[in-house]
């Protein structure tokens, strides 16, 4: 029997407890009440997941999380997380916190009191309510002074901890994400990122993260779902997603060139290939004029300074150059 759950901050475990507790979460078919948008979206996060939505402009990938938060209405579809079905329970009362694109703060109240509001539905006391926000404060690795400042006052990075730190605040096992970094640029990016995977890490957090940014998913994500014209064309790790030889016209045009490389016995491997850079473990390169060689521990691509970037699928030796736009 399918069961409804109070998933609201009061119900839940204090700050800091491992959040994998929970089940696995299911949705299916969903599709938006929106005239003239076409779209059924499937997932399927495991606890302590993090599933990056990649995908150009206009594929869905906000409007899928806003339907998995509650903000969208769905017209067709299940959430589901156990036995306990989700799609029709109120948003604050989903097992989700949620971080916007844009800044989310008000501007008029103190750092310390727009984090408060995260407490809005709960009954939690005064002191315990400033012990749990030092404790964030301490999780988001900002100063304990900064409670005091208001928005205006914080970087475009301090900014975006704080908009963490609130959701964080509300003690959900899964936290949703709309391009919450997109404003900040590479070094910052990559600074919010590394301080999400330690949460992830440390108190075992679910995440899903909708991004445009092919190395965030790359380097931090799981899974990664590529979604097109509101369906998911593609999923697996980023190598598995990366290196399909399926790969419609369009997704290989998001994500780079489809290229075929013959091996000496005259098989042809597809590989998607980026076209912007060649990425290896936690570094990127520029793909320009790149050989494509043969060594003793398999074939590999290497950049015009020598450096070996990523092995190739294959047995035998390739042959040529590979050229990127």
């Amino acid at each position: 029997m399918i069961s409804t759950k109070d998933y609201s901050s009061s119900s839940q475990s204090q700050l800091g407890i491992d959040h994998a507790r929970h089940s696995e979460l299911i949705i299916r078919n969903l599709t938006p009440e929106r005239v003239g948008f076409q779209m059924n979206f499937e997932m399927r996060l495991l606890p302590g997941q993090w599933i990056s939505l990649l995908g150009p402009s206009g594929a869905g990938k906000s409007t899928a999380l806003s339907m998995i938060a509650g903000f969208t209405q769905a017209a067709t579809g299940s959430i589901s997380m156990g036995l306990t079905e989700l799609s029709s329970t109120s948003p604050h009362l989903r097992p989700f916190s949620y971080v916007f694109q844009s800044n989310a703060l008000f501007p008029f109240l103190t750092i310390e009191k727009n984090l408060l509001l995260a407490f809005s539905s709960s009954k939690i006391d005064n002191k315990s309510k400033k012990t749990r926000i030092a404790e964030c404060f301490d999780a988001i690795k900002l100063p304990i002074h900064y409670l005091k400042k208001l928005p205006a006052e914080l970087s475009g990075g301090e900014l975006s901890r704080a908009n963490v730190g609130r959701a964080l605040l509300q003690d959900k096992p899964i936290m949703l994400l709309d391009e919450p970094f997109a404003a900040l640029d590479e070094p910052l990016r990559k600074e919010m990122n590394l301080l999400l995977l330690n949460l992830k890490m440390i108190r075992g957090l679910s995440l899903v993260v909708v991004t445009h940014h092919q190395m965030d998913a790359w380097l931090f994500a799981d899974q990664t779902l590529l979604l097109m014209n509101g369906l998911v064309v593609a999923q697996g790790t980023s190598r598995e997603l990366f290196d399909n030889p399926d790969l419609s016209d369009s997704a290989c045009a998001f994500l780079g060139s489809k290229v075929n490389l013959k091996d000496s016995n005259g098989v042809s491997h597809f590989m998607a290939i980026s076209k912007l850079s060649c990425i290896s473990k936690q570094k990127s390169f520029p793909l320009h004029n790149a050989k494509i060689l043969w060594t003793p521990q398999g074939n590999m691509i290497q950049d015009t300074a020598g450096e070996t970037l990523f092995p190739l699928p294959g047995d035998g030796p390739f042959t040529g150059y590979l050229f990127a736009e």
